[in-house]
């Protein structure tokens, strides 16, 4: 299993980042306060279920990471996404909604979140968003990813569009699993396919979306994500 400190020390990082939770609903929130209460590496500096007091504070400009739920007990995170980047460019922003909106998705991406969490979702997603920010700058999950190529593609108009639609409807469900950090092996028994198969997909991914390897992919999607 992988360890977020590990990440971290082969990162040369430092071994403590400061974390900011801002969720109206008091039992998730709860429950990622006693997440990281319970880790060494992190350290909860705000959590609350309304931005106000964290824009009124001088913690927002401390914080490393910042958990932002879309519906807030006084207005919404997407709205204030300007404003909490302003404060702190650095931040990494770890967007979660339960709303099932593509517009929403792409607007807080290109802002600067570096992740979208759809609700609901497990402690694990949250531990993966923060290994994937590390290593890759970004971290979106399979589902995120699929539909974030289905609106690249729509979007035929663009260079990214046009590739986009190059791939086929398996191809974008492998890219996803690719992004996530899935092994081939993994890849073939949740899509039902040999691992030939998912070897075969990977290279027309590749060679279509014009790039050699994982982190590429990821880094090729979220900068389409990130352009205004």
């Amino acid at each position: 299993m992988l360890i977020l400190s590990d990440v971290y020390d082969n990162a040369m990082r430092k071994i403590v980042f400061y974390v900011g939770i801002v969720e109206d609903d008091f039992g998730l929130r709860d429950t990622l306060d006693s997440f990281f209460s319970l880790r060494d590496d992190f350290k909860v500096l705000f959590s609350a279920g309304k931005l106000s007091g964290l824009l009124e504070s001088k913690i927002v400009s401390k914080l490393d990471y910042l958990i932002l739920d879309e519906h807030l007990e006084d207005g919404s995170g997407s709205a204030m996404m300007g404003k909490l980047m302003k404060l702190n460019p650095d931040v990494k922003i770890i967007f979660i909604s339960g709303d099932e909106n593509q517009q929403l998705m792409m607007s807080v991406l290109k802002a600067g979140a570096a992740s979208f969490i759809y609700k609901p979702f497990s402690l694990h997603d949250i531990a993966n968003s923060f290994v994937g920010i590390i290593e890759n700058g970004t971290f979106l999950k399979p589902a995120v990813i699929t539909r974030l190529l289905e609106i690249i593609a729509h979007d035929g108009s663009t260079k990214e569009g046009s590739w986009v639609q190059k791939l086929t409807a398996k191809e974008k469900l492998v890219a996803g699993y690719i992004a996530d950090g899935k092994t081939y092996k993994e890849i073939a028994r949740l899509l039902n396919v040999s691992v030939h198969g998912v070897n075969h997909h990977t290279k027309n991914i590749y060679a279509k979306l014009g790039v050699s390897s994982r982190h590429q992919l990821v880094n090729k999607i979220g900068q389409r994500a990130h352009i205004s």
